[in-house]
């Protein structure tokens, strides 16, 4: 584990580096200090070739609470860990409430523990409609059901978030950093190229027509075969080692 000038602990965010994968631990509540960090941090990490999973956790007993300052800064930290080109895991435990239903949003993955619940903003907050959580939830479960989170504004469950296709796993709370660990290492084994593509793949794939999609998902696939993680994976396969990629 690598720790040093950005794996110390700064403005209530700590990074840890573990191996192709950075671990970020957020605060309850996310000061502007913080949310400028977690900007930073996105950042660089977008400029990591070998790194194929960033993973945001909570620190204490809940996932986020909300932003206590600027919610200006808030949002442009929603947007740089949305513009990550590595896939981006959420460990949501405890509660996600108004805008950390945003950052949980932004991310690619959401692994939730059996007691996770999920506030999320609605019109009887004068202040929390925006910032991109009705777009964001709309596309991963439908109209209907966004519209029944919003409106009703009443707590989400774990078990209710996995059914809407709102987290990929739910799993007892003295499990989840197991679970999370396990992801994580599946990730980290992968070709960190591969995942940045499939991701793109998926999200510009959305904003297209499908024969659109298609011609994108071929380039892409063409692109990944001219890889020298591609030319390993062929090799490590021939001589029956595990496959050492580098990001390119």
């Amino acid at each position: 584990m690598k720790r040093g000038g950005r794996g110390a602990r700064s403005s209530g965010i700590a990074r840890e580096d573990r191996g192709k994968a950075v671990w970020l631990r957020l605060p309850e509540r996310l000061s502007e200090a913080d949310a400028q960090r977690l900007s930073d941090e996105a950042e660089e990490l977008r400029f990591r070739p070998e790194l194929c999973v960033v993973v945001l956790m909570p620190s204490a007993r809940d996932f986020c609470l909300g932003i206590e300052e600027s919610e200006r800064r808030f949002v442009d930290c929603v947007r740089a860990v949305a513009s990550l080109p590595q896939p981006v895991l959420a460990v949501l435990r405890g509660r996600t409430a108004a805008r950390g239903c945003e950052l949980a949003l932004a991310c690619d993955l959401r692994v939730a523990s059996a007691d996770a619940r999920f506030f999320f903003p609605g019109p009887g907050d004068a202040g929390g409609l925006g910032f991109g959580a009705i777009q964001r939830l709309v596309r991963l479960v439908g109209p209907s059901r966004a519209l029944g989170m919003m409106l009703r504004e009443r707590p989400v469950g774990a078990a209710e978030a996995l059914r809407a296709g709102l987290v990929s796993r739910v799993c007892r709370a003295s499990a989840l950093r197991g679970e999370v660990r396990r992801l994580v290492s599946e990730l980290s084994a992968k070709a960190p190229l591969a995942l940045r593509l499939a991701k793109e793949a998926v999200y510009r794939g959305l904003e297209l027509t499908l024969e659109q999609g298609l011609r994108l998902e071929d380039d892409l696939y063409v692109l990944l075969q001219t890889t020298r993680d591609r030319k390993e994976g062929i090799r490590s396969f021939m001589s029956g080692r595990r496959p050492r990629f580098v990001g390119a």
